[in-house]
């Protein structure tokens, strides 16, 4: 995400210059006699994936809208510190923008997008974060120092470590590396694992040292963050959808001209665009590839997991009114 096994947490900065900004010319939104702009932009992962493809295309679309004015600089794999701290920098005011899988601890609304076994499909997920559920949540982001700019998508979430899964009763007493995100959390206790919050950046670690016994995410992460080499085995459950709102710092969106924002506005739903068929066309084949790794696959009924997910995950979290409608309204698409 030179040989090493533990992924580091340096950043890799990448900057896009004037000449790396190539192709065909749009005409700009923005006066280009204005004062530079320089943003920076960091998420989880490296480059080498739709995630890094979105965020070019935003960089290079930014630039170009603006004419010149905005420079985005990007900082993949955790740049500016974890998924956590980067949503606190941006709630300070101290980073600009991120794709930030873990927003839900900021804005609670958006819980009920991390609920486990939630979402059908993609055409499902793309209705929702695009219609009335997504645009509810987007609304709630403000007050907690952040602004939704647009949707990536992270993909199924699937558990993978040093252990074969075949059923529901194989998760007792595993520990499981979460992600750092409420329902997720709820969802493995209540399968009887002991869910192990885990920093991205240093779940490469904790599987080769064996301080958790797996992990979970989507496997295109698992791939680009190479942790097939600590992980033996994989098991398909899709919980859960990975969320990933594009968020900026609603301080510093707040200190940006009109056009600037609209100009980063128009960038930012392009790149989502862009990113959610980079997904799928990546996600058609991590398995195989993962396979090709050595990953030994089980695929396990899945209707306990949906049942012990809607009994006891679904109804202790979604508690509030406007949670329950938004619910309610993604059970409707």
């Amino acid at each position: 995400m030179a040989t090493w096994k533990v992924r580091p947490l340096a950043a890799t900065l990448i900057v896009l210059s004037a000449a790396m900004l190539s192709g065909p010319a749009a005409p700009p939104l923005v006066a280009q006699s204005k004062p530079p702009i320089t943003l920076r932009l960091t998420w989880n992962t490296s480059m080498d994936n739709h995630i890094g493809r979105g965020a070019q295309h935003f960089a290079k679309r930014a630039n170009e809208l603006t004419g010149g004015q905005v420079t985005i600089r990007l900082f993949p794999n955790a740049g500016l510190g974890s998924e956590q701290q980067a949503l606190e920098g941006m709630q300070a005011g101290t980073v600009d923008m991120g794709y930030i899988t873990v927003y839900t601890n900021a804005v609670k609304l958006g819980v009920v997008l991390d609920l486990p076994f939630l979402f059908r499909d993609f055409a499902h997920w793309k209705k929702t974060v695009e219609g009335g559920p997504g645009r509810a949540i987007a609304e709630a982001a403000p007050a907690a120092g952040v602004r939704v700019l647009a949707w990536h998508i992270g993909g199924w979430r699937d558990v993978y470590g040093s252990k074969p899964i075949r059923t529901a009763d194989d998760f007792k007493g595993l520990k499981i590396r979460t992600q750092q995100a409420v329902a997720i959390v709820e969802f493995f206790k209540a399968i009887g694992a002991i869910p192990t919050p885990v920093a991205w950046p240093e779940t490469y670690l904790a599987l080769q040292q064996r301080t958790v016994d797996g992990a979970e995410t989507a496997l295109w992460a698992m791939f680009d963050a190479k942790q097939y080499e600590v992980a033996k085995y994989a098991v398909e459950t899709h919980h859960a959808q990975s969320n990933i709102p594009f968020l900026v710092s609603e301080m510093k969106w707040k200190s940006l001209a009109p056009e600037i924002q609209q100009a980063i506005l128009t960038a930012a739903h392009e790149s989502a665009d862009v990113q959610h068929k980079a997904y799928q066309e990546e996600a058609a084949g991590i398995v195989a590839k993962l396979k090709e790794k050595g990953i030994v696959f089980t695929t396990p009924d899945l209707t306990p997991f949906r049942d012990v997910a809607k009994r006891a995950v679904h109804q202790k979290l979604v508690t509030d009114p406007a949670q329950k409608a938004i619910l309610a309204d993604i059970e409707k698409l």
